[in-house]
């Protein structure tokens, strides 16, 4: 990651830098008689100057690779699909969603993709998976969320003892039902497959 590789430089010459001022500083005025501060004063000051700057260095390192968790239900469950959108991928875990199920609708009457109806005592097989926000504003494009094919919606979701806050993209709600093509079935089987979900849930929602 270029960012990451940016970072890293930028902390070693703060370090380098700091280190070589300090030294400079000790010696020009940590020994000199009519300083008042001793040297060893100096070096503490310096080295909380260093320490305050490389704490806020990170701080901005952290806000701009802030991770953001999605959940995966559609073609999307394929890691190697989703890693043609997003290149910082990380497996998060896998689970059963409650109260929602799985659907195909279309907006434009040509197209055709997986979205979700929330409708009680149902239930949707999902993964939740951890992007980069880089990575974010990828998916955004490539779920068509700026021309109203999908929207973003958060969902509070429990899942192996911890609490998520991961983002769902849902279809547009002018869409109706129709039948996905075959090859983005076989893409929907695939993501099944990966991580043994039950397939039935597909045959439920192609029934419709």
């Amino acid at each position: 990651m270029k960012i990451k590789k940016f970072f890293k430089v930028l902390i070693t010459l703060t370090i380098i830098i700091f280190g070589i001022y300090t030294i400079i500083d000790v010696i020009r005025y940590g020994f000199n008689p009519e300083n008042s501060a001793p040297w060893y004063l100096i070096l503490i000051i310096d080295g909380a100057y260093l320490v305050i700057v490389l704490l806020l260095e990170v701080l901005i390192y952290k806000i701009l690779t802030q991770k953001t968790h999605i959940i995966a239900y559609g073609s999307n469950i394929s890691s190697e699909l989703l890693k043609e959108h997003c290149k910082d991928v990380t497996y998060v875990c896998k689970g059963i969603l409650k109260d929602y199920e799985l659907c195909f609708k279309t907006v434009d009457n040509v197209r055709s993709f997986a979205t979700v109806e929330k409708k009680e005592n149902s239930s949707l097989p999902i993964v939740i998976y951890k992007i980069s926000k880089q990575d974010s504003v990828k998916l955004d494009q490539y779920e068509e969320v700026e021309h109203g094919l999908y929207y973003k919606k958060r969902k509070i979701v429990f899942m192996n003892k911890r609490i998520y806050w991961p983002v769902m993209y849902i279809m547009n709600k002018e869409s109706k039902p129709m039948k996905p093509t075959q090859d983005y079935l076989d893409k929907l089987y695939k993501g099944y497959n990966e991580y043994n979900l039950d397939i039935n849930y597909i045959e439920k929602a192609l029934k419709k």
